[in-house]
C-alpha cells in the first residue's frame, strides 16, 4: 500500500489490542496481551500519516506496540537526506518513544536483544533504528536508490 500506511495500521492494531484487553481480560484469564511489531523504512517515516500515527501511539502511551525502522538512508528514488534533515530517532523520542539504535543493523543478535528490551517496556511505544545497507553483497547498487530494484 501507501507509504506510512503500515504505521498507521499498526497503532490501530495496538489500539484494538489494548482495548480488546480492557473489555475482555479478567484477573483469571489474560487473553489479550500480544505486542504488535511493524517495520516501516525511510520514505514510510517521512510521510504524514506515519507522523500522524507515531504521535498518537506516544500520546496513548502503546506499550504493545514496537516500530523497527530500517535506515538505510534510502528512499525509493533518491538518498532520504535529498528530502530530510532531522534525526528520526529523535523525532520519536519526542513522540515518547522508547528509543534504541543498532549501529549494524545485519546483526541479528542485536536486533534480537531490542526486541526483547521493547517487550519489557510497560509505559510507552518502543522505536529500534536499524542502520543498514540497502542492496547489501550487490557491489552496482549498494547503499543506493537502485537498490530498490535494479540489482536483480
Amino acid at each position: 500500500g501507501p507509504l506510512g500506511q503500515g504505521v498507521g495500521n499498526a497503532v490501530g492494531m495496538a489500539m484494538a489490542a489494548k482495548m480488546a484487553a480492557a473489555h475482555f481480560n479478567t484477573e483469571e484469564h489474560e487473553i489479550f496481551n500480544h505486542q504488535v511489531i511493524a517495520l516501516a523504512g525511510d520514505g514510510c517515516l517521512q510521510e504524514g500519516v506515519a507522523s500522524e500515527a507515531a504521535s498518537l501511539a506516544g500520546h496513548l502511551a502503546l506499550d504493545n506496540l514496537t516500530l523497527i525502522y530500517d535506515s538505510n538512508d534510502v528512499t525509493l528514488d533518491a538518498m532520504a537526506d535529498a528530502s530530510q534533515s532531522e534525526s528520526v530517532l529523535d523525532r520519536f523520542a519526542a513522540y515518547g518513544f522508547h528509543c534504541i539504535r543498532i549501529e549494524d543493523g545485519h546483526d541479528l543478535q542485536a536486533i534480537a536483544n531490542a526486541l526483547s528490551e521493547a517487550r519489557s517496556q510497560s509505559e510507552k511505544p518502543t522505536f529500534i533504528e536499524v542502520k543498514t545497507t540497502i542492496a547489501r553483497g550487490i557491489p552496482e547498487v549498494a547503499g543506493t536508490a537502485g537498490g530498490h530494484g535494479e540489482g536483480g
